[in-house]
């Protein structure tokens, strides 16, 4: 073979077994589930904020459930940490900087190269849980250890992979209106960012006249079974419930919620009449006075008394055209 094709071929075999050692030193993470989160998915989807990163409300009490494989079971158990370097055991155990920090993530006892571990979210970012805002991404070590000051440069020792969290709310909702009417009030706003939507909330019992008086409303976040639905863009229509009566007012509110489940701050409240809106059409042909069954301008093809259809018809408009043009003829025959 010529010498530049065995030179290949032993560079090929040299990266190879490079990489083969390199896979050989490393854990590796699984995502096996994670609280609150239905579909499935890996590492990867929690590794940028533009995928699926942690939210404050998750912080709470949201538990993540990680698998780790091809762990030395010679060592005591995995422990948690953040940071950078947390490989070498200097930084790590170098408590006058903040450069790789031991999370308090409880440490998982091994007995076999699979290992299971439930933690807690907050556990793993617990100084970003505590601030509660801002976004971002957390490099997360995981170390095969029997001391703080052990080296891990062994097989199945260590592996640390990036942790995204997004804590940022959605901007304030600004200038919420409202404009009653007879079933549904219709709300208009301004403000809101890209991928936001919108809880909106209407509390029957939040106003006084035109004075919000609920702490329902006026709280934030308000009770959740005021929330009504949820809606995008700048505007939305809600309908009044049957138990409010007309010419009475009720408190309504909306909220942004980003893709990623921040809710903004509560907008501000307003207070929207339901009220009748019963046409002229409708007064006339309602029976009484000279409207009713009997009147021509209310029949509509059926012969019966509905405003509306009488207008698209056209048989109370003939009937009036015809009056007019008689009364034109009589008028010029009596000159």
């Amino acid at each position: 073979m010529h010498r530049a094709g065995i030179g290949a071929v032993a560079l090929l075999a040299s990266w190879m077994a490079a990489q083969t050692t390199a896979a050989a030193q490393d854990i590796v993470p699984s995502v096996r589930a994670f609280e609150g989160r239905t579909r499935a998915f890996s590492l990867l989807d929690l590794a940028t904020t533009r995928a699926s990163p942690i939210t404050l409300a998750e912080c709470e009490s949201a538990t993540i459930t990680f698998r780790f494989t091809g762990v030395d079971i010679n060592r005591a158990n995995l422990s948690f940490f953040e940071g950078q370097m947390c490989d070498d055991p200097t930084v790590r155990q170098d408590t006058t900087t903040t450069t790789c920090n031991e999370l308090p993530a409880t440490a998982a006892t091994m007995n076999l190269s699979v290992v299971d571990v439930v933690v807690p979210v907050r556990e793993l970012l617990p100084s970003q849980c505590t601030a509660g805002s801002g976004a971002g991404v957390q490099t997360i070590w995981v170390l095969a250890l029997n001391a703080r000051g052990d080296t891990v440069a062994g097989p199945g020792q260590k592996v640390s992979f990036p942790l995204a969290f997004d804590f940022a709310p959605p901007a304030m909702v600004g200038s919420l209106r409202a404009t009653g009417g007879e079933d549904v009030a219709t709300l208009t706003w301004s403000g809101g960012e890209a991928n936001t939507t919108f809880q909106v909330f209407l509390d029957p019992n939040g106003c006084t006249g035109t004075t919000p008086n609920s702490p329902g409303l006026e709280s934030d976040p308000p009770d959740a079974s005021l929330m009504v639905k949820t809606a995008s863009g700048g505007s939305t229509t809600v309908e009044f419930p049957d138990s409010v009566p007309f010419g009475s007012h009720v408190a309504v509110a909306i909220r942004g919620e980003d893709s990623s489940g921040n809710l903004g701050s509560l907008s501000n409240i307003v207070c929207v009449e339901r009220f009748e809106t019963t046409s002229w059409w409708d007064s006339r042909c309602a029976g009484g006075g000279d409207g009713g069954a009997v009147d021509e301008l209310c029949r509509d093809d059926g012969g019966t008394c509905a405003a509306t259809p009488a207008r698209s018809s056209g048989a109370g408009l003939g009937t009036l055209l015809m009056i007019a043009l008689a009364a034109l003829v009589i008028r010029r025959r009596a000159r």
